[in-house]
């Protein structure tokens, strides 16, 4: 993570309106402490929680430090995802005690949010995708009618991929994760290895980051 986490904030070091920073779930590989386990019970190779934990905190502080010196606003949008639908919760609730300075929007399922003409749905990925656009619309109809612009971002299946649907922009974002035994042993190792940040101006997205 350090590479990522080195290029993230030399991309944040710039003067800014605002900063959006997104956790979109799996932030912690398993759901439970003592073994490593999915939220559904799937079991998982064996990780250090307690390390995942520290390193994931360590993570955040730098960045979160870092967000506060150069934007006015900064908020913090999370949800969880298949693999750590209470461990992932936790987390976010700690660093929203830890950061009171930032606005936090702790979330399970869907979050959703504006930045200027712009309206951002957020999904993990793994519920919900088909009718994403019609659930954006009718979850969130007040952002969505006042704003021109609609994008939803999710994750889950570890590769960058975007399209679009009615005017609707998909963005699926990879991860900067290593291949684990199981990606491995079902050949999921082609993605890219990067986090992705979006630049925007006041109309609409115009730069896209590879971290």
């Amino acid at each position: 993570m350090k590479e990522s986490l080195t290029n993230l904030i030399s991309l944040v070091n710039k003067d800014y309106k605002e900063i959006v920073i997104i956790s979109g779930g799996d932030i912690i590989h398993s759901d439970k402490i003592t073994k490593s386990e999915t939220a559904k019970g799937t079991q998982l190779d064996a990780v250090d929680m307690k390390q995942a934990i520290k390193d994931a905190r360590q993570f955040y502080d730098v960045l979160f430090q870092e967000s506060l010196k150069n934007a006015n606003i900064v908020r913090h949008y999370s949800i969880t995802g298949n693999h750590d639908r209470d461990s992932g919760y936790l987390l976010n609730l700690l660093l929203e005690a830890q950061y009171p300075q930032i606005e936090h929007h702790v979330g399970d399922y869907r979050q959703a949010f504006v930045i200027d003409d712009t309206s951002i749905m957020l999904m993990h990925g793994d519920l919900a995708t088909k009718n994403a656009p019609l659930l954006f619309a009718q979850e969130y109809r007040g952002i969505w009618n006042s704003t021109k612009h609609h994008q939803i971002i999710s994750g889950h299946f570890h590769y960058d991929k975007t399209t679009e649907v009615m005017g609707v922009e998909l963005i699926q974002v990879g991860t900067n994760k290593p291949n684990d035994p199981y990606e491995t042993a079902n050949g999921y190792i082609g993605n890219n290895k990067q986090l992705t940040a979006i630049t925007y101006n006041t109309n609409r997205m115009t730069q896209r980051n590879y971290l």
